[in-house]
């Protein structure tokens, strides 16, 4: 009965919502449409099924509107929709979006592209985010980070050193996202080489290390970067202070 009621709400969500967009496209205020449809997407899409998101943008029509200014902002609503898939961990929907970005031509579209890398790698499925990027007529930072951490969270550290080696631009934030990957993985060897070959080490890619030696009961090693750091915030004293508690040593200030 309840699932009946829920279907139900569901159903009369959709017809209002047609009835509402429908007119505003009939008036040819795309943008305005759009930027509702967004709206509407951040306020329902985690408690709604995402199903219900592909057939109104089929029905709707939006997508031919979409189509004929691909880089401007109205791409908007298949970056709304990959985000969804991904919070929800919606395999399947996630499929169906992709299936709309190349049925409607957006697969060239940059942003769309890196959303939808973003989202198969959150998922997991590294097979259907590496075949995303390696389509991408052009790659940003991003869509090369979004690849790496993906196999960084698959665990798969050998895939993301490769990949890492073939980025043409490399910055603080994708050396933190590998030292991070390998300490989590007990290699400490391979995240203070990462580490020592940075120019430009921050708070974050200091406390990751701190971190790392600490877990690892090195505390000598932890104290030792603790005290070479150029600032310190209240995480990496957290940081320092836990190690110190976790491997039940006094810590001398």
């Amino acid at each position: 009965m309840r699932a009946k009621e829920e279907h139900s709400k569901l159903h009369s969500l959709w017809r209002s919502v047609e009835r509402k967009y429908l007119y505003l496209l009939r008036q040819k205020n795309t943008k305005a449409t759009l930027l509702q449809i967004h709206a509407f997407m951040l306020r329902h899409s985690i408690e709604t099924n995402l199903n219900l998101f592909t057939k109104f943008i089929t029905a709707c029509g939006c997508i031919s509107c979409l189509s004929a200014t691909k880089h401007d902002r109205r791409n908007i609503t298949f970056l709304t929709l990959a985000k969804s898939c991904a919070l929800n961990m919606a395999t399947w929907e996630g499929l169906q979006i992709h299936n709309h970005v190349m049925k409607f031509g957006f697969c060239l579209d940059l942003y769309v592209s890196t959303a939808l890398l973003d989202m198969y790698a959150k998922l997991g499925t590294m097979g259907s985010a590496r075949k995303v990027f390696e389509e991408m007529p052009e790659r940003s930072v991003v869509s090369w980070k979004a690849l790496i951490c993906g196999y960084d969270k698959a665990g798969d550290m050998e895939r993301a050193k490769m990949i890492s080696g073939e980025m043409p631009e490399e910055d603080s934030a994708f050396y933190n996202a590998m030292i991070d990957g390998y300490v989590k993985l007990d290699d400490l060897g391979s995240a203070r080489s990462l580490f020592d070959k940075m120019s430009d080490r921050d708070v974050i890619s200091w406390t990751s290390m701190i971190n790392g030696y600490c877990n690892g009961s090195d505390v000598v090693s932890a104290r030792n970067l603790f005290d070479s750091m150029p600032e310190k915030n209240l995480v990496s004293w957290n940081a320092m202070i836990a190690g110190y508690c976790r491997n039940r040593q006094r810590m001398k200030l």
